[in-house]
């Protein structure tokens, strides 16, 4: 199995780059940041880490001419350049569907030149692998390495995918890096440290048109046959992905991306995918060829008291503005004190802004829902009577400006019985075994009577 895996694995790239047309019948399938949004916009962005997260539920495929074997790969595709030379960079997920139900995988890693005269990788390249002759040429030369070790496992499986790169003594490094999670059991494998020996100060994987390039600089996650150029033909498939870009310490969703490559040269049919909350799914069907999402964004205020976002992307680099302050949006929703706001969302990419909307008079009423047996209680000492019927409940919507002290009655006459007070339930589930509770937070809190003789 092993031979069989270190032989299909060779992807090339066919110097695809030098064909003009975007799109072709052959493509790879999966998510392609080419820096440009559904809307029209270029953006550039570099980075030194770019990370793909597969997730694989299952599937039956094969590999065509020259491959003709049940093999598929998963490839990070990335342009990285040190100013001077480009080069194309695969960190690859070899997937071999098994006739019991078991999927066997491994991991190789490429290094195409993409500087003119193209055929040649200029400078010696070392790494666990060596520099080769690619398949049905006379002078292109690349350099290759395959994980000699197959895992074999039943789905669902994860697979992350991390290529980094960086300056060490004044040449590019770059480490191949692949984390499998299975059910509870997860494995990091650093599978291949690779050194570039062109004297550089700087390097970096780049997205859109900024360098002297044929097309635009792109990252991508994508679906494909095993190698050599193969085409992948699909006849069930599950799986969902994500593609992020690491900026500031934190990795983030791509802002925008097309379905399909247009620099690998392996393939894929009968695979069709969507956007769906951070994930773009992927299905038996036939291939979609176009823009995976339109950036978007949308507030709601949930139970008067917090701010929900509905981001597309949803893990973008998004912020928002609150009365001249910017904040990065760490999570879907955001707790505001009472008043009417002006918010505004934005999508940026390093310091570039992509996107950009404003939300006016945002109505925030943050209040303390208590749910009563019985119809009075005192807030900050006063008698509240004002409540509605829910269920046989009385419900209070007490309004939340700042902390608050509620009072219960410890008995109470209702339909000639006399009730007693057990306790207060509150937000957290816990028992407060106390008529009086101090309110530091909004939230939903629920009075325990008993019937007292």
């Amino acid at each position: 199995m092993s031979r069989l895996i270190i032989a299909v694995i060779v992807l090339t790239t066919s110097l695809l780059f030098l064909v003009s047309a975007l799109h072709s019948s052959a493509s790879a399938i999966g998510i392609n940041d080419i820096g440009l949004t559904s809307q029209g916009q270029d953006y550039v962005y570099n980075t030194t880490s770019v990370k793909g997260y597969f997730i694989f539920y299952g599937g039956s495929f094969y590999s065509g001419k020259p491959v003709n074997y049940n093999v598929a790969s998963v490839q990070l595709n990335t342009v990285l350049t040190n100013g001077i030379y480009c080069y194309f960079v695969q960190n690859v997920l070899v997937l071999i569907a098994n006739s019991n139900g078991t999927y066997t995988i491994s991991f190789v890693d490429n290094l195409w030149n993409l500087t003119a005269p193209y055929t040649v990788i200029p400078s010696s390249v070392e790494g666990n692998g060596e520099v080769c002759k690619a398949p049905n040429t006379s002078d292109t030369y690349f350099y290759v390495y395959a994980f000699p070790q197959n895992i074999t496992l039943r789905p669902p499986f994860n697979v992350t995918l991390v290529s980094n790169v960086s300056v060490v003594s004044g040449y590019i490094e770059l480490r191949f890096t692949a984390i499998l999670t299975n059910g509870d059991s997860s494995q990091e494998f650093v599978y291949d440290n690779v050194r570039v020996s062109d004297p550089s100060s700087q390097a970096y994987f780049i997205v859109g048109r900024d360098i002297d390039y044929p097309t635009r600089a792109d990252a991508e996650l994508v679906i494909g046959g095993g190698g050599s150029a193969s085409t992948l033909y699909v006849y069930n498939w599950s799986s969902k992905m994500v593609l992020l870009y690491l900026y500031d310490g934190k990795y983030y969703e791509v802002p925008s991306a097309i379905s399909y490559s247009y620099i690998t040269a392996e393939s894929a049919q009968g695979i069709y995918e969507y956007y769906d909350n951070g994930y773009v799914v992927q299905k038996a069907g036939n291939n979609y060829y176009g823009e995976l999402w339109d950036i978007s964004a949308n507030i709601t205020v949930v139970n008067y008291s917090k701010v929900e976002f509905t981001l597309v992307p949803a893990y973008g680099e998004w912020s928002y503005e609150i009365d001249g302050k910017v904040f990065p949006v760490n999570s879907s929703e955001i707790g505001l004190p009472y008043g009417e706001y002006n918010i505004t969302v934005f999508l940026t990419i390093g310091r570039t802004l992509l996107y950009e909307k404003t939300f006016k008079d945002v109505v925030v009423r943050p209040y303390v829902i208590v749910k009563s047996e019985v119809p009075t209680l005192y807030v900050n000492g006063e008698n509240l009577t004002n409540y509605t019927k829910e269920g046989g409940y009385y419900v209070f919507y007490v309004p939340f400006k700042g902390p608050l002290k509620i009072g219960f009655p410890q008995y109470y006459y209702l339909n000639d019985s006399r009730l007693k007070l057990v306790g207060v339930v509150l937000d957290n589930g816990s028992l407060a075994q106390s008529d009086v509770v101090c309110i530091e937070s909004p939230g939903a809190y629920s009075l325990n009577y008993t019937v007292y003789d």
